[in-house]
């Protein structure tokens, strides 16, 4: 079914992609079999499985392919790549075989369908974005991408390696797989911030030097950021190239989330598998941005205590550092009381609810409410937030939250959505 012929009959019963089941009852099947054909068939699977176990929007993904050096890795997928296409075309051979399509017919039938370009299964069924998880033809900064995104799904206790079953497990040494599993966050928040203990760009690079080892690492890094960017570099790359990345890689349902203050001083990014209603308090409290609000308060007490009986030049260089340290701090406070915000949010009938995560909403509804905390992507949840504001999904417990009274009057005349939120209706369906 996904050999070259087939897409030649199927073209011939009906011109679009489209294709019904009259149509595959209509396909002609050989009577005869070929044994060979089953091993080209095992070897394409065992090929493509490998992979499927090296990208990690898949459900057995192990970890990403590495074979000792970014070219020594990116020669192994262009030969794997190479092999799997061999076996495609042997496949092709033998099934025009078994249909007794001979060359000279299977000519005339490209030349006929234009040159022979006609589009393989995977070409027909892809999307926008598939790309990037594909490894045929992969870059050197694809690859290097590829390390650093899994470095950051150990480091937010995503992927968990050695650990049976687990995604991400990886093939390391009991002794490597620990090293990697001890670096983990515990609450799935990481900060973007230089000497903070949860600075994401830090344990990125020591997951890599332990996965990779050091050169490897240099490797890695060097692809993505250039010669000596540094973790600041790195920093920066989380935040910005990773992050936009990140958002096409998942088609706008991101597993990271990106808060950042208004200005985009301050960064956390969250696994949204371990956020839940504690996670905002967390965040503003004195382990994350509470105590770089306070630390920076202290720092411009000291430094206004500082100016008095200095030179005028040594006073300007310290008011100078003053000002964009009060910068800082203004951002850092809005970013507070957008928190805040949240947090204090009431519902219709002018009670408190704030925010908590529901995973039977998805990503994109739990994400809408938060939208003031996303300035890198703001348009999109705040667009879901709108329609929420309107009533569009009114199925979801984060509608439920903000709007019982008009929710539960829906739930009187929509049964779907009695039962989405577990209203029990009388036998006049009133509840």
């Amino acid at each position: 079914m996904n050999s070259q012929i087939i897409s030649v009959l199927l073209s011939f019963l009906s011109p679009t992609i489209t294709y019904e089941v009259g149509h595959i009852s209509q396909l002609p099947v050989p009577k005869r079999s070929d044994p060979f054909l089953q091993d080209l068939v095992d070897q394409a699977i065992a090929l493509s499985q490998i992979d499927s176990a090296e990208s990690e929007t898949t459900f057995d993904f192990l970890a990403p392919p590495w074979s000792g050096s970014l070219e020594a890795t990116l020669w192994a997928l262009s030969d794997r790549q190479a092999q799997l296409a061999e076996t495609e075309r042997q496949i092709d051979e033998e099934v025009y075989r078994l249909y007794d399509i001979s060359d000279e017919d299977r000519s005339a039938i490209k030349a006929e369908l234009g040159n022979g370009a006609l589009p393989s299964a995977a070409e027909e069924e892809s999307e926008p974005g598939d790309e990037e998880e594909s490894s045929a033809s992969l870059s050197a900064q694809e690859l290097a991408h590829r390390w650093i995104s899994y470095a950051v799904g150990i480091a937010l206790g995503r992927f968990q390696p050695g650990v049976e079953g687990a995604l991400g497990r990886g093939n390391f040494s009991p002794e490597t797989a620990e090293q990697l599993r001890a670096l983990a966050d515990a609450d799935g928040i990481a900060a973007l911030e230089a000497g903070h203990p949860d600075d994401l760009a830090g344990k990125v690079e020591g997951i890599l030097e332990i996965a990779l080892g050091e050169e490897g690492t240099h490797q890695v890094l060097t692809a993505v950021l250039g010669k000596g960017a540094g973790q600041e570099g790195l920093r920066q790359y989380l935040a910005r190239d990773f992050w936009k990345l990140h958002i096409q890689q998942y088609r706008k349902r991101p597993v990271y989330w990106l808060l950042q203050s208004p200005k985009k001083s301050a960064a956390y990014l969250l696994f949204h598998e371990r956020v839940n209603r504690d996670t905002l308090p967390l965040l503003r409290g004195s382990k994350y941005l509470g105590g770089r609000i306070h630390l920076l308060r202290m720092r411009l007490q000291e430094l206004a205590t500082a100016v008095n009986g200095l030179e005028e030049r040594e006073k300007r260089r310290l008011e100078k550092a003053a000002e964009s340290q009060e910068e800082e701090l203004a951002d850092l406070e809005a970013f507070d009381r957008n928190l805040a915000k949240v947090l204090e949010t009431t519902d219709e009938r002018g009670q408190t609810v704030g925010w908590a995560p529901q995973i039977d909403d998805g990503v994109i509804l739990n994400l809408a409410p938060l939208f003031e905390l996303l300035p890198s992507w703001r348009a999109e949840p705040k667009k879901f937030w709108e329609e929420l504001v309107a009533g569009k999904y009114d199925w979801s417990h984060t509608a439920m939250r903000y709007w019982p009274d008009r929710v539960l009057s829906k739930c009187q005349v929509n049964r779907s959505y009695a039962i989405a939120h577990d209203v029990k209706l009388d036998e006049t369906g009133n509840g």
